[in-house]
């Protein structure tokens, strides 16, 4: 199942963005685009096919997290469609509103790889246990 989840990760860091690569690689998820910012992360979501998972960094040029985010819950591409945010800004106020656009978790910058890991794995199960 992992191997046909299609993840959008979203950061201005290039470091950042191939350890996440790595990561979910290691756990069967290689269909994985890449975007340095919201804007060009938000038009990869309205040009390509749907995604699966956006994993965003909040605080980014151009467009923020926050930016795409809510961009992304007024299109009909973006409908429904999961954000983690892996930032090391956000505050319980941020985070309540995000998840009513669609945020489904945070995990703190400077994160662990197993949290990562089992963030997503949770994730996963749960969308599964959805479906079933």
């Amino acid at each position: 199942m992992n191997e046909l989840m299609k993840v959008l990760v979203v950061d201005d860091s290039r470091c950042i963005q191939a350890i996440l690569g790595d990561l979910l690689n290691s756990i069967g998820i290689y269909n994985v685009e890449f975007a340095n910012d919201g804007r060009e992360a938000y038009s990869l979501i309205e040009e390509k096919e749907n995604y699966d998972l956006v994993i965003s960094d909040i605080n980014m040029p151009i467009w923020s997290g926050i930016k795409l985010i809510e961009e992304v819950s007024k299109s009909a591409k973006g409908l429904n469609l999961p954000f983690i945010f892996l930032s090391a800004e956000i505050d319980e106020v941020t985070f309540n509103s995000v998840k009513s656009m669609g945020a489904v978790d945070f995990i703190a910058k400077p994160f662990d790889p197993e949290k990562f890991i089992d963030t997503i794995m949770n994730f996963i199960e749960y969308n599964l246990e959805k479906v079933a």
